[in-house]
């Protein structure tokens, strides 16, 4: 894979095969090619060589709409955006109340709604700003569960991370903790029917 026609690649030779249900965690310094692993994925840049294959499906045949519906990213970098905390769940309203308060559990995060007056409707300021770093990754976490995705792509920054956001059993069962965990997990195949 290489950015842009001309450069030199920036991933060549990689092999990864990856069980159903297997937790890979993605290690290495700046500059390695962790996040270009992600962008393959997600084909933001289109493969020079070779292919990805998730569930036997090269996934330069799958329609980008599908493909990205398929995949959940939590980012090292909470993806928020101004609006409520309904609206940073389930952008597209698809999900019940009950469904996202379920999500919200899961990730150990029902108190911070229920704990305000407006609920799922609380104000969340740009980029969550009124949240902690730990509060708007596991509202992305949420986000992710509520896509009911097999394939998910999970970055993580060690400082960011709060010891109360290592708790809730999604992300222990993850085996995702404070302070040591690798910087990248992935948790692969997953479906694209």
């Amino acid at each position: 894979m290489r950015y842009r026609e001309g450069l030199k690649p920036v991933l060549q030779g990689l092999d990864l095969s990856l069980r159903a249900g297997e937790k890979v965690g993605l290690v290495g310094r700046t500059g390695a090619g962790k996040s270009s692993i992600l962008v393959c994925l997600y084909r933001i840049v289109e493969l020079s060589a070779g292919r990805i294959t998730i569930d036997g499906r090269d996934i330069a045949h799958v329609p980008l709409r599908v493909l990205r519906a398929r995949l959940s990213i939590i980012p090292q970098d909470p993806v928020l955006f101004t609006g409520s905390l309904r609206h940073n769940l389930d952008p597209f309203d698809e999900r019940s109340d009950a469904q996202l308060r379920t999500a919200l559990e899961r990730c150990g995060i029902l108190a911070m709604c229920d704990g305000h007056a407006e609920r799922l409707q609380r104000p969340l300021e740009e980029k969550g700003g009124n949240l902690s770093m730990g509060q708007r990754q596991l509202v992305c976490m949420g986000r992710a569960l509520l896509k009911s995705s097999r394939t998910w792509l999970h970055t993580v920054a060690g400082p960011a991370c709060e010891p109360r956001a290592c708790e809730p059993p999604e992300l222990r069962s993850w085996g995702y903790g404070c302070p040591g965990h690798p910087r990248q997990r992935a948790r692969s195949p997953g479906s694209l029917r």
